[in-house]
């Protein structure tokens, strides 16, 4: 499958059969979910189930796929998978060598728009994979890709540049900036 078909929502969501999924999902499945945020665009994210008794909802990575079982709003599709390697993008970096300067350089060049495949390594998540663009926080000096800082101190264990969005003609999502409300005072 290439990277915009991952990042192409479906024509539908099968609310239905996202629901099957998650009554039979366990904590530990190896699930496959597009989600869309309108920050963040559209998002794949691959890694194993983890319940939460604290919010009582299955997660993967830190991001939220059901309330009640039912799947959240913001998920697109789901479905349970075997766990399987991702392919190399054309610039990668990872920590498995022993060299973290390396992926902290990488991740030093990505700029908004890039097509980034990023796997996390968190307690108690576990590892996950969230492939995506690359979008510029309100901080300017890092990118997040799903929510995620892009950065080694965020438990960051392997990174790809897969191209830029606009060469794959997936759309170019907006910087994030800081909310411009104003408080008035009296």
């Amino acid at each position: 499958m290439s990277v915009a078909d991952l990042l192409r929502p479906p024509p539908r969501r099968d609310v239905k059969g996202m629901t099957d999924v998650l009554t039979g999902l366990r904590p530990g499945d190896f699930v496959d979910v597009i989600m869309k945020l309108d920050k963040y665009g559209v998002f794949n994210i691959q890694g194993y189930a983890y319940w939460s008794n604290t919010v009582k909802n299955f997660l993967v990575g830190r991001m939220v796929i059901d309330s009640g079982l039912k799947p959240d709003k913001s998920v697109l599709s789901l479905a349970v998978k075997a766990a399987a390697p991702a392919e190399s993008g054309p610039r990668s970096a990872a920590t498995s060598n022993g060299n973290v300067e390396s992926l902290q350089d990488l991740a030093d060049t990505v700029v908004h728009g890039d097509i980034v495949r990023v796997t996390f390594d968190q307690k108690p998540y576990g590892q996950y994979i969230i492939t995506g663009t690359a979008v510029q926080t309100a901080d300017k000096a890092v990118v997040a890709v799903g929510t995620v800082f892009i950065a080694e101190r965020y438990d960051m264990v392997n990174l790809e540049v897969l191209g830029s969005a606009s060469a794959l003609g997936l759309p170019v999502l907006k910087p994030l900036v800081w909310d411009t409300d104003q408080v008035v005072i009296n």
